[in-house]
């Protein structure tokens, strides 16, 4: 009402109407900007208002502001940017959140490829939380959002943003240049590989850009490609591993795995691993068993000594696709390579 939508009263009787508490979180936020955006297109000058309302003192509502302007029709995607620019800002992160999933991803979706060019200057903001919104809104995968297929395709097209901010000083910005490289990775190895390569070659390294090919390739190397591990730096181990079940008997599912695992370094100096681990258990089809890999970090080992890493893995039981019954095993792999197995039995109670 304070920020003068109309009909301000009705919305919540009109949400519930429409179903509004049956729907998921996503489908909830996505009915309200619908709601709001109908009630501005009633008023004198819609952007005036939603302008009133990015003001608010309410940040349920300075919340919903980026969704209600990227669905409200006739605004423009310069009108919306002006808008939501103040929002990404914000140091409240649901805000610039929504700043990112609601108002510029869709734009991205709407306006395509050239959308780029709107959000260069956002590059050189001094807000860390703005220069991060931009790679955000634009990663090919992203979180909360559809694929954006522009970019799953021809990730190339984010070079221009990727290469600038690969060298931000903010660890928050270059967290999300490593998301989107990484994003690009799953439909692109190539392209991956040769940014992350360039990246660490070039003279202009920041502060963060080894960080940011570590993220960015760790797709690669959880799936053990050789090329990733030698852009990383990570060689061919010469160890000696064992991995032990700590869990007593039967493991039923949505309960912990605890695990041993003991590596010896056999090689003549010291080496750090890329600790990646694999849960396998049994499928319907019995040669087709079900997989999950997680890396789990990075190992210094010592020479010729050998050290011992307590792991704990999660057996999750989905509705979907619930366990069965059977031998599992859990794998466990070192710069890419298989070096140890720990076999247990599932059984559910």
């Amino acid at each position: 009402m304070a920020a003068g939508f109309p009909r301000a009263l009705s919305l919540q009787a009109e949400a519930e109407a429409e179903g509004y508490h049956g729907l998921g979180i996503l489908a909830q936020w996505r009915k309200l900007h619908d709601l709001l955006a109908a009630r501005a297109s009633e008023s004198e000058s819609p952007l005036a208002l939603l302008e009133e309302a990015s003001g608010s003192a309410e940040p349920k509502l300075r919340f919903l502001v980026p969704g209600t302007a990227s669905t409200l029709p006739g605004l423009g995607a310069k009108e919306v940017l002006q808008l939501i620019h103040p929002l990404a800002r914000e140091e409240d992160l649901r805000i610039s959140e929504a700043v990112q999933a609601f108002g510029l991803r869709p734009l991205a979706e709407r306006e395509g490829a050239p959308v780029r060019h709107l959000l260069l200057p956002w590059t050189k903001d001094p807000s860390p939380r703005v220069r991060r919104a931009v790679v955000e809104a634009l990663r090919p995968r992203g979180v909360w959002v559809k694929h954006l297929r522009w970019a799953v395709e021809s990730p190339a097209l984010l070079l221009p943003l990727l290469d600038s901010l690969q060298a931000d000083p903010s660890r928050l910005v270059c967290n999300a240049v490593g998301n989107s490289l990484n994003d690009a990775s799953k439909a692109k190895p190539e392209f991956a590989l040769e940014v992350a390569g360039r990246w660490l070659e070039e003279g202009r390294q920041g502060p963060w850009t080894r960080h940011v090919v570590g993220k960015g390739l760790r797709t690669l190397v959880k799936l053990g490609d050789p090329r990733a591990m030698k852009i990383l730096g990570l060689e061919e181990l010469k160890v000696e591993a064992v991995a032990r079940l700590k869990s007593v008997g039967p493991i039923p599912p949505n309960s912990n795995l605890d695990l041993e695992l003991e590596v010896r370094n056999l090689g003549k100096q010291e080496v750090r691993a890329a600790l990646v681990c694999e849960l396998e258990t049994t499928g319907k089809n019995p040669s087709k068993p079900r997989r999950r890999r997680r890396r789990l970090g990075s190992l210094l080992l010592p020479k010729g000594e050998s050290c011992v890493f307590r792991v704990r893995e999660r057996v999750y039981d989905k509705k979907s696709a619930p366990l069965l019954d059977g031998t599992g095993r859990v794998r466990f792999f070192l710069n890419g390579k298989e070096e140890a197995e720990a076999p247990f039995e599932l059984k559910r109670v």
